[in-house]
């Protein structure tokens, strides 16, 4: 969501999201070895290398500069779902890409959840026209991405409303205050010139 001014922050925090990622990462390079052939849980541990390299890169960033560290959280989980459809190969991946779009909108604002959008459908259709995704796949994928950016922005709405309508009725009540001081200022000061006549 957005900053609103006197210190308000209504954007989500995206620290629990970093739990999540570690859990992914862990299941990633631990579990599956059994059921899966020796190329496909190293490209697994690959993908779990990668997102405890995201995690890291996390950490250290959304300290230092929490902005740039919501924007990689959702570059990050945008390139892992590319990465793990590419590798992995399992069908479906690619709606993942609604992940990210969900925490574009959560964690920075609706416009960038809309960027996030724009450009994952432009991922989309490279894949496409590269042949490394199905027609079926891209457009479910494109759907979900779409479909989350409407729906979220629908949630979000009443609450942006909210926020615009709280905001302005704090600002009148701060005028409000200043004139009834400027009044009494002005009424002792007449009052005080009356005692001395």
């Amino acid at each position: 969501m957005r900053k609103v001014s006197a210190g308000f922050d209504l954007r989500m925090s995206a620290n629990w999201s970093l739990g999540l990622i570690a859990f992914a990462a862990l299941w990633l390079m631990v579990s599956g070895g059994e059921a899966m052939d020796s190329l496909l849980f190293a490209r697994a541990q690959l993908l779990g290398a990668y997102l405890v390299c995201l995690l890291v890169a996390l950490l250290l960033v959304l300290v230092v500069w929490p902005p740039a560290g919501r924007w990689l959280l959702v570059l990050g989980t945008s390139a892992f779902v590319v990465f793990a459809h590419r590798y992995l190969g399992l069908p479906g991946t690619l709606s993942l890409l609604m992940l990210s779009v969900g925490m574009a909108v959560a964690f920075i604002s609706v416009s960038a959840g809309a960027v996030t959008a724009v450009a994952q459908t432009v991922t989309l259709l490279a894949l496409r026209r590269a042949g490394l995704a199905a027609g079926g796949e891209i457009s479910v994928a494109a759907f979900a991405t779409w479909s989350t950016l409407a729906i979220l922005s629908w949630v979000y709405h009443p609450i942006y409303q909210l926020e615009t309508w709280s905001w302005s009725r704090y600002q009148k009540s701060q005028a409000e205050v200043e004139e009834a001081r400027r009044r009494r200022a002005s009424f002792h000061s007449d009052r005080s010139v009356r005692r001395l006549l």
